[in-house]
């Protein structure tokens, strides 16, 4: 009878014991992701992108543009609200716009539908705590073309962040 109080005593104790050993996970908000996040292409296409694509003709190239929120927050928020992709005319009318921060711009071809998924690699280490941060797409969105034709779908997910897809990390989103 001892051997049985014993055990159940010991028993009892471990499991406290290893409850009690739970990591505690700072949560940042969307507005404090945001803000020290930094995307490779956010605002423009990156430098080296944009030499890449200025040394050519710029005929037959196209970029992919996705906004950053939330559709069920009205496009606030950290999460991917549309994504279009446009035409090399049409992005050079947009990249004089002052108001780009909400939009990353990627250089695009069919083998990114190909590869089933869109890579968002940050530009820079953020000064949060990334491990447990996700990027929301809150409904399906379809990826349309400069002529208005979808050419794919993100579905709903929530892509975790991903810290050996660059030196900074990212998210993969993936597609249908």
């Amino acid at each position: 009878m001892k051997k049985i109080l014993y055990f159940f005593a010991l028993s009892i104790s471990v499991s406290f014991v290893a409850c009690n050993k739970i990591e505690n996970v700072a949560v940042n908000s969307d507005e404090e992701i945001l803000a020290a996040v930094k995307f490779v292409g956010q605002g423009a296409l990156s430098e080296q992108d944009e030499a890449v694509l200025r040394s050519g003709p710029g005929i037959g190239i196209s970029i992919l543009r996705a906004e950053f929120g939330r559709k069920s927050l009205q496009c606030k928020g950290f999460g991917i609200c549309s994504v279009t992709i446009l035409g090399w005319g049409v992005y050079n009318e947009i990249a004089i716009e002052n108001d780009n921060e909400n939009s990353i711009f990627l250089r695009y071809d069919e083998s990114v539908i190909d590869m089933g998924k869109i890579e968002l690699l940050l530009a820079e280490q953020p000064g949060i705590d990334m491990r447990h941060v996700t990027l929301a797409v809150d409904e399906e969105i379809p990826i349309i073309n400069e002529t208005g034709s979808i050419v794919s779908t993100i579905p709903a997910q929530n892509a975790v962040f991903n810290s050996t897809l660059s030196k900074a990390g990212g998210f993969q989103i993936a597609l249908q």
